[in-house]
């Protein structure tokens, strides 16, 4: 298995069918990789192995498993990346259609703004002390001009809306979707950058439908999205933005939520359906770490949102009560930790939904969800790192972005032991949320080997 950076990309725009086939004659290496429409040579990677995820055992023969990366908000490159898993499969001879349709839709979710109301502004106010009859008259033409547009535009924005909805749906519908490949998103799926979360939503329901298994790591945008919409849900409330939280305080950085937001405004989405698709097919897919495991190179690979090191996983299992004898198991075996880990992701399941991961101040817990600010989360204490402890069990995989030169020591000498006493050669962690500026001040995803216990 290699081990690769997640690196951020933008797609816009879906590959042309022979970009595509390219792209799905790799998918038997070790890494696909699926270039950007628009980011140069930047690339969108995914890494590959046989799975053995403790997040989804059944008696089925074990599929590979793909881990995707940051999806930005953005179902185009979400979609982008299961076309070219063979995942998702345009219609025999409709493809270039079918991404026309996709496109357009997209295009007028995402740019398509809501009419301005004049009423308000100067230009409706009554006649000022200072002006004369002329400019007053001026004035009012202007305003009678923008309310008569205004007017036109808001009885056409609904509809346009809506038929982009119905158009993109129509598109994804026509598409096959197969269960031939297990799937772990990094995270970033929603709450971020992108045109409207409900289509992401309509994505992983498909992917439901067809049987495939998926896992979804929880990331900050994620748990900026969660806040948001639990408040709506249990207050009955359409929610402005992040702006009262110091972690997410930048309205382009949530757009994919404030659109979801404003459709329920506008009643363009139906409430029961998207608070049905959120609990099925999004919540209960999130997990804090997956597990892999690569027989061939004897390589145990752990995922999160953001960079870790193997102390963070045992913080994780003191946070959530896990019991001494299963950590104690997991620092013996193989078959010991993916059971910790499973343990840690059932329990963290289970606290997403009642509240208690939340934090310890009332107001957040009475809310049932996890905030930003109830990870620990100062603005800037991510840059530099953050520390692996029980207090940061939550922060570190959702928004850490450097691993602390003191604890890198510490991180390979345990890798190594824990390598050793599971009988594998290597412990891999893979991961996201960092951009290239990051992997190039050293922060690589690479394998912590089991030689050299105890240097």
């Amino acid at each position: 298995m290699v081990s690769i950076v997640r690196r951020r990309t933008n797609i816009t725009q879906l590959p042309e069918p022979a970009l595509i086939k390219q792209c799905q004659d790799t998918l038997g290496s070790s890494a696909v990789l699926l270039p950007s429409q628009n980011n140069g040579d930047k690339k969108s990677e995914l890494s590959l192995a046989p799975d053995s995820s403790a997040a989804a055992q059944t008696e089925e023969a074990p599929k590979k498993v793909a881990t995707l990366g940051d999806v930005h908000g953005n179902t185009l490159n979400l979609i982008h990346k299961l076309l070219a898993l063979k995942v998702l499969e345009p219609p025999k001879g409709g493809e270039e259609e079918c991404y026309q349709k996709l496109n357009e839709a997209y295009k007028t979710l995402a740019t398509t703004k809501e009419p301005s109301n004049p009423e308000g502004s100067y230009l409706a106010s009554d006649r000022y002390d200072h002006e004369t009859d002329e400019d007053f008259q001026k004035r009012n033409a202007k305003y009678q001009k923008k309310k008569a547009q205004y007017l036109r535009d808001e009885k056409e924005y609904g509809p346009r809306i809506r038929e982009a909805v119905t158009l993109f749906l129509s598109a994804l519908d026509e598409m096959s979707c197969q269960s031939i490949i297990d799937l772990n998103l990094i995270g970033d799926l929603v709450g971020d950058r992108g045109a409207n979360d409900y289509l992401s939503f309509k994505v992983l329901e498909k992917l439901s439908k067809a049987g495939v298994r998926y896992t979804i790591n929880i990331s900050n945008h994620d748990s900026g999205f969660m806040y948001e919409y639990e408040l709506f849900r249990k207050n009955k409330r359409v929610p402005k933005g992040y702006s009262e939280r110091a972690a997410i305080n930048h309205q382009s950085q949530m757009t994919s939520s404030n659109n979801l937001f404003h459709f329920f405004e506008k009643n363009i989405l139906d409430k029961e359906e998207v608070n049905t698709l959120y609990e099925t097919v999004y919540r209960n897919h999130l997990v804090l770490f997956d597990v892999s495991f690569d027989t061939q190179n004897e390589s145990l690979n752990i995922t999160s949102h953001a960079p870790i090191t193997i102390m963070s996983v045992f913080a994780a299992a003191e946070k959530f009560n896990i019991p001494a004898d299963t950590v104690a198991k997991a620092e013996k075996s193989l078959d010991g930790f993916v059971a910790m880990i499973a343990m840690i992701n059932q329990t963290f399941a289970a606290d997403i939904s009642s509240g208690t991961a939340a934090s310890n101040k009332t107001r957040e817990r009475e809310h049932g969800i996890i905030s930003p600010n109830a990870l620990d989360y100062y603005a800037g204490r991510c840059e530099a790192g953050i520390a692996s402890n029980v207090k940061t069990a939550l922060a570190q995989p959702i928004w850490n972005r450097n691993i602390l030169t003191e604890e890198r020591e510490e991180h390979k000498c345990t890798v190594a032991k824990l390598s050793k006493a599971m009988g594998i050669k290597e412990i891999t962690f893979t991961y996201g949320h960092v951009g290239p500026e990051q992997s190039a001040r050293g922060l690589r995803c690479e394998p912590w080997r089991a030689e050299g216990a105890g240097e």
